[in-house]
């Protein structure tokens, strides 16, 4: 049997639609996102430079943070403080190293886009900045006008769920 000569099919004259995540961002309810729905343990990645490492973090409800375990450098000792502000979640972190020399505190502030809360599991990520000085638990916020615009790394922070005893 001779082959059939296909029919053409007509193209689209117009592009389907697009919808870019900062388009839909209104989407989400950003209203409902509270500072409460971000207490809770995290496995935070941190990129800086060429290193990178994974750690157990737990958002506390009073607006600290504790540090668990690391397969990065373990600091001898770690001190944190996070808020939401409506927009961004930010964390500012601080670790103390010890060497044979001497010991150092390096202190990273940590901010975040909150698109992807809603998902399973909630993911936060965004920029890793470092901050001018250590801040004291006296500053009731973390102040705004002391963040820098330079990025030194990226971080990702997914939130383990809580598992029901």
């Amino acid at each position: 049997a001779p082959a059939r000569p296909r029919a053409a099919t007509r193209l689209a004259a117009t592009p389907p639609e697009l919808s870019y995540a900062a388009e839909t961002r209104g989407e989400t309810n950003l209203e409902e996102i509270t500072e409460a729905s971000f207490v809770g343990q995290y496995e935070l990645e941190e990129r800086e430079d060429a290193d990178s490492a994974k750690t157990l973090m737990y958002l506390k409800p009073d607006g600290k943070v504790a540090l668990g375990a690391t397969d990065g450098v373990p600091p001898v000792a770690s001190a944190g403080r996070w808020e939401y502000d409506g927009k961004e979640l930010i964390v500012e972190l601080t670790r103390t190293f010890e060497d044979v020399k001497a010991s150092f505190a390096t202190t990273r502030v940590l901010v975040g886009d909150v698109i992807l809360l809603n998902d399973t599991p909630p993911q936060v990520q965004g920029a890793i900045k470092l901050t001018p000085s250590p801040t004291s638990d006296d500053l009731l916020r973390i102040p705004r006008h002391t963040l820098p615009t330079d990025a030194v790394g990226y971080f990702v922070a997914v939130k383990i769920p809580e598992v029901p005893i």
